[in-house]
């Protein structure tokens, strides 16, 4: 080969490399072009006003962004109060007496997790108010030689918190640095009413919450367990007076691990992740300025295990057989997370199919209790240490009268709630409902768990000995179920439909067993309330559900095709309530069918228009987005105008996948219609750009606050 052939093929080399590497990097870009836009100070639209600009096209209801950020922080503060949720109240513990002298143990009680990570990340956050602060606004007096000690700790990194992208484990403050610093140990002596140890599991983005054959993130670290048993050791020394748990979790921590006797724990709350200021609520929970009343939006478990969906569910998990199609399959990369990334060899299964939570743990007892067929080795008390809903108060509440009447839409359903405590609280309602659960069921593969939410509420702050009833109205769409095998959409099915009104989903669980005669001699936990159970008989409806209230078309199975049992050489197994102690099977493999399928969705171009209806495109209706911002008359235009309608039909198919396809926190410009680009760059808790981020009011009223970002909320319901 001459030197020139040879020099021709190594460009030619390069140029392909070269090449793939600027197609790669414009894909990136392109998905990231308002961020690159803004970090580099570069607008990517601007606005151009003829003579009939609006006077105001948006009109807020604060003045600057400091009265905004007020309002803000009052909300998160509500929110916590009401969601807050009290677990173990032992001895009536809390409330503290007021001014009481509080030690911090635990590095998540000096720096607390406040919000997510990824997507629930507030950028640039405002100033949060910490847990001591929270607790001295409160009124409580808090040890600040403890405090700083950990603070110092977590600074020289000897400590860290479970946040960011770490599998949301923290590496906590053990007992024995305590114990060996005389300091600390003499400090506790001024400060021993209350000793607070708070807990986090917080997973992020792409970083869920560690839990794999050699760790289990849901257990306490040995540092945790040891702080834990060091206080337990100091209250039965009479070194502290009361030991609080605090949980500052998005995922529970399994309680087995802090209901051991030896840690001398006398109370828990739920706070969950506190958003910028909701520590504040928790120090008025624990000083009984506010009398909790959330309740659990999660099912506690002793033990994980015991929950199917972690019970061999949990992860993902390999194709055996995936090196056989190596060659065809993308390769296996590197995470932006750290470690590797196979999308396409790996897979996950849902085999608990709808029993979720409290669906499972309560239909499970149901069955237990009733002696159904099947229904295998299960014991509620042994498993679950907090239903679903379940929520203590600083006072009692007692539910009576209920009714439930049909009305031509649904059910109105009532119940009165009395304070019978000695203090003011509120308590919330909730209302289940229970479906038959027959022989035309097994025959068709339809799922029902025993017991449901379909509806709840909250009474306003009761004094003592006052009464509220508390109606709500649900629609008759509760009574529906979905068969998959024979009728192929929602159906009713004939039997007994039972309602209730519960504090938690096991309280339910209860009065419904009370109404089928059960009680505590057939196993029960605790007898259940037969009087706040209605019955109603249904017969069979395969028509009524079955076309969408929207659009009035026919609801049918789209994704049958999808089932992995359709592939040949698979096999997985659901969770059935007609055999609980059916032993599941999974054996999943590739083939060739499966590898041409993924192959279809790594290529757009081979996407096909199936016979469905579409929109009208490029129609010619001479519309602007300004003309949808009010009429002739100046009156605003409703979202439900017909006018939306003819606006969107002027989109050609290629702008329609533009905005949608690379909405990547924003919307995109459509400069031909007048449509600038929106800068929607939210989470799960809130907004999280600085309100300077693109061309907004604070901006153009040079706002001395416009370089705050928008306040993260609290996860608490």
């Amino acid at each position: 080969m001459s030197k020139r052939a040879l020099a021709l093929k190594i460009s030619l080399v390069v140029s392909t490399v070269l090449f793939g590497f600027s197609t790669t990097a414009v894909s990136i870009a392109k998905e990231n072009r308002d961020q690159i836009s803004s970090s580099l100070g570069q607008p990517t639209f601007k606005i151009e006003y003829g003579e009939s600009k609006p006077q105001e096209l948006f009109k807020s209801q604060y003045k600057s962004i400091k009265d905004l950020s007020a309002a803000g922080h009052k909300l998160v503060k509500d929110i916590e109060a009401e969601g807050a949720t009290l677990l173990e109240n032992k001895n009536n513990a809390l409330p503290l007496a007021q001014g009481s002298k509080v030690t911090l143990f635990g590095v998540q009680s000096v720096v607390p997790s406040y919000g997510g990570r990824g997507s629930a990340q507030a950028s640039h956050p405002q100033p949060q108010v910490d847990l001591k602060a929270g607790l001295e606004k409160a009124g409580f007096s808090v040890n600040q030689t403890m405090y700083d000690f950990i603070k110092s700790g977590i600074a020289d990194k000897k400590y860290a918190t479970a946040m960011g992208f770490t599998g949301g484990l923290p590496k906590d403050m053990p007992f024995a640095d305590f114990e060996s610093n005389a300091d600390l140990v003499k400090s506790l002596n001024s400060y021993n009413d209350v000793a607070i140890m708070t807990l986090s599991r917080c997973g992020a983005e792409g970083s869920d919450v560690t839990l794999n054959a050699t760790t289990d993130g849901l257990k306490l670290t040995a540092a945790e367990a040891s702080t834990l048993a060091g206080l337990g050791k100091l209250k039965k020394d009479g070194k502290v007076k009361k030991v609080v748990v605090l949980l500052n979790t998005s995922n529970q921590i399994q309680t087995s691990e802090i209901n051991k006797g030896e840690y001398g724990i006398d109370a828990v709350l739920w706070m969950g992740q506190v958003g910028i200021n909701g520590t504040e609520a928790v120090g008025e929970i624990l000083s009984g300025a506010i009398n909790p009343s959330g309740s659990l939006p999660d099912t506690y478990w002793y033990n994980h295990k015991d929950n199917p969906v972690v019970d061999g569910n949990y992860g993902a998990f390999t194709y055996q057989n995936r090196d056989e199609f190596k060659d065809q399959l993308p390769a296996v990369k590197k995470s932006y997370y750290g470690g590797t990334s196979d999308n396409w060899g790996t897979y996950v299964t849902y085999q608990e199919g709808v029993y979720l939570g409290y669906r499972y743990s309560e239909t499970r007892y149901t069955d237990t209790v009733m002696k159904r067929e099947g229904h295998g080795d299960f014991n509620w008390k042994n498993t679950i240490s907090y239903p679903f809903g379940f929520g203590l108060s600083y006072t009692d509440f007692q539910f009576s009268n209920f009714s439930a009447n049909e009305t031509k839409d649904g059910y109105k359903l009532t119940v009165d709630v009395k304070n019978i405590g000695k203090v003011a609280g509120k308590q919330s309602v909730q209302f289940y409902i229970q479906k038959p659960y027959t022989e035309f069921d097994i025959e068709r593969g339809i799922e029902k768990p025993a017991v449901e939410l379909i509806d709840f509420g909250k009474t306003d702050i009761l004094k003592p000995g006052k009464t509220q009833t508390v109606t709500l109205d649900v629609s008759k769409e509760v009574l529906k179920v979905y068969d998959r095998k024979v009728a192929k959409t929602y159906i009713v099915t004939e039997g007994n439909y039972l309602f209730t009104a519960a504090k938690d989903s096991h309280e339910a669980a209860n009065n419904f067993l009370a109404k089928a005669g059960k009680t505590t001699a057939d196993g029960m936990t605790e007898n259940g309330d037969a009087k706040l159970v209605k019955s109603f008989h249904l017969g069979k409806d395969e028509f009524n559900f079955s076309r969408s209230r929207s659009t009035g078309k026919k609801i049918t199975n789209l994704f049958e095709k999808a089932e992995i049992n359709n592939y040949e050489g698979n096999t997985l197994d659901y969770f059935t309530r007609s055999n609980w102690s059916k032993k599941l099977r999974k054996d999943l493999k590739l083939n060739q069918e499966m590898v041409n399928e993924i192959l279809k969705q790594e290529n757009s171009n081979s996407l096909k228009k199936d016979d469905g209806l579409y929109p009208t495109y490029n129609a010619k209706n001479n519309l602007q987005l300004i003309n949808l911002y009010q009429n002739d008359s100046g009156e605003l235009i409703s979202y439900d105008n017909p006018i939306w309608d003819l606006f969107l039909d002027q989109l050609t198919w290629e702008e329609t996948c533009e905005i949608v396809g690379q909405g990547f926190r924003c919307s995109a410009a459509l400069d031909r219609l007048g449509k600038p680009k929106t800068v929607d760059h939210n989470g799960p808790t809130g907004l999280t750009e600085k309100y300077s981020a693109a061309n907004g009011l604070a901006n153009k009223l040079d706002d001395p606050d416009k370089d705050l970002t928008p306040v993260n909320y609290t996860t608490v319901p």
